[in-house]
């Protein structure tokens, strides 16, 4: 698979999903983890905070 699912999965766990591919953006969802911190090139990164409130609410915070 080249890395195709593995890379689906982690961008998934994050709650990250790219519904056009055309297109560079991305569609936040509820990701499956508490807490993540991406490194990125250029010496930034991408914080994750998920906080589940309730069935219908939840917070996610992403800072790039």
């Amino acid at each position: 698979d080249n890395g195709e699912m593995a890379s689906w999965y982690v961008m998934s766990a994050l709650g990250l999903f790219q519904l056009n591919f055309a297109a560079d953006e991305l569609v936040v969802g509820s990701p499956s983890v508490a807490h993540a911190r991406v490194a990125l090139p250029g010496g930034r990164e991408l914080l994750v905070l998920y906080s589940f409130i309730s069935r219908e609410a939840f917070l996610v915070i992403i800072r790039n």
